[in-house]
């Protein structure tokens, strides 16, 4: 071979390995693995991905302090886990004994930051930043757990100046999960910007990639809006969502990977990705039909429940969601794809009813919009009343003849009434409106008594003078009424 053609070759497979690829040996190219820019990406992944699973236990641990708090006020406690601190590692973030991890968020970042000069020096600062914010938020929410127990154990919480300090620092709690979510999503702008860059993008594997990305990217769409508390065009991205479950299921996945074993074991996770995903969506569909929420967590709203509880459940780790499962499959084939990023959880704090007024009912959700589906049922929305203060007396009765209606009544997204029988005159409800978004009632016939539909008069005071109107019911369809404010003449 002369000089110069070895010239030409030696470049060539210097573009090839840069490109993510690698050569056995000249004319016998080598199955495709991660160059050193995808490993060290990956491992930030990873990084991020383990500190919102660590994260999550934090979460659980503070939730049990806020309901241990509250029943030393006014609630009932009803537990949502059945472990404490002493039950669990002294940094969850380290788990020396590997309880939650094979790899901890601490050895993942210094591999990540070990091998960061093969990225631009660009990349490499942004990231290497970025990850120090993360890491002072995880090592502060691990401590935060531990100054839980000294302002709570040994300390009379019958006394308002002690309440008050255990609310403070729980109130810590959910600044550091809002911090997480936003250094986390500055780290995914930089992984972005490096994922056609640094992987695959070409061939079968190119596209069958392309698809999964797409699928954590359609999911990812659904989560934010809900954790945003933002019900617009949720639909439209559900039949998105749907779209990209199917494309993913239409690719082929034949000699994708370079044994037999291993092709086995990618298209299981690749099928797990695909029914993890179509439960998200089903679980979607039912948020969006106001579908009840269990009693223990009522208190936190439509919103908090369906994602902390039941989209995080199919989208993350701890759960075998659809991300976890599409990481599975870019592991087990040792292609060089980076993998792909999981959603954190939110903090909330619930006030017991003495410090929220229990005589006044607030919506869980402080912003919400107008329903199109309730449990299966069209909802009605033609309906429009007027009001001139925040805080509106309702009372609620069988219209007409008292005939047996069992009804469920639905206020900004909360089920304040379930199941009642309605009487005439029988309830009344003192509700406070949202400042933003919509305010609603909905009616839910449970059953149509003896003279269908389901009938309910609502009456109320407008401008001093007493109004009412009359919302009906059946098995196919709920009707709602709009409630606007307005000033005062």
């Amino acid at each position: 071979m002369c000089g110069s053609s070895k010239v030409i070759m030696y470049r060539f497979l210097a573009l090839f390995v840069a490109l993510g690829f690698t050569v056995a040996s000249f004319g016998k190219p080598a199955p495709l693995v991660p160059s050193p820019q995808v490993e060290t990406l990956n491992a930030y992944v990873e990084f991020i991905n383990k500190s919102i699973h660590g994260m999550f236990m934090v979460n659980r641990l503070l939730v049990e302090y806020n309901m241990e708090l509250n029943k030393y006020v006014d609630l009932e406690n009803e537990k949502i886990n059945n472990y404490s601190n002493k039950d669990l590692p002294k940094d969850i973030f380290e788990d020396p004994d590997h309880w939650f991890y094979e790899v901890s968020p601490y050895i993942l970042i210094q591999k990540a930051k070990a091998g960061s000069s093969v990225l631009s020096p660009e990349e490499k600062g942004a990231l290497s930043a970025l990850a120090d914010k993360m890491l002072t938020i995880i090592k502060t929410s691990n401590q935060l757990r531990f100054d839980m127990d000294k302002v709570t154990y040994g300390a009379d919480l019958t006394k308002k100046d002690n309440v008050s300090r255990v609310y403070k620092k729980l109130e810590e709690g959910v600044k550091l999960f809002d911090d997480f979510y936003l250094v986390q999503t500055e780290m995914e702008k930089v992984i972005e910007t490096c994922r056609e860059k640094y992987g695959v993008q070409q061939g079968t594997f190119g596209l069958l990639y392309g698809d999964m990305v797409k699928l954590q990217k359609s999911s990812r769409a659904i989560l934010a809006r809900i954790r945003a508390k933002e019900t617009e065009n949720i639909d439209q991205l559900i039949t998105q969502h749907k779209s990209t479950v199917a494309a993913l299921k239409s690719k082929k996945t034949d000699g994708i990977v370079d044994s037999k074993s291993k092709q086995a074991a990618f298209l299981n996770h690749l099928q797990s990705a695909a029914s993890a995903a179509e439960k998200l969506n089903t679980s979607t569909v039912l948020f969006m039909q106001n579908e009840n929420v269990p009693s223990k967590y009522k208190l936190y709203g439509r919103f908090y429940y369906y994602y902390n509880v039941e989209l995080l459940d199919k989208n993350n780790y701890y759960g075998t969601g659809l991300v976890s499962e599409l990481n599975n499959a870019i592991q087990v084939s040792g292609l060089p794809a980076l993998k792909l990023t999981e959603m954190p959880h939110i903090f909330q704090i619930i006030y017991p009813k003495k410090i929220d007024n229990a005589e006044i009912i607030k919506a869980t959700d402080n912003m919400v919009s107008l329903p199109t589906k309730v449990k299966e049922r069209v909802v009605n929305k033609n309906k429009i009343i007027r009001v001139d203060a925040p805080v509106v007396e309702f009372q609620l009765y069988d219209h007409m003849i008292a005939d047996g209606d069992i009804v469920s009544i639905n206020f900004n997204g909360d089920w304040i009434l379930e199941k009642e029988e309605l009487e005439k005159g029988s309830k009344t409800v003192k509700l406070q409106l949202n400042k933003e978004g919509k305010n609603f009632l909905l009616l839910h016939a449970d059953n149509v008594g003896k003279r269908p539909p389901n009938t309910m008069a609502i009456s109320y005071k407008y401008r001093g003078e007493k109004k009412q109107i009359i919302l009906k019911s059946d098995n196919n369809t709920s009707e709602l009424i709009e409630i606007i404010l307005v000033d005062k003449l």
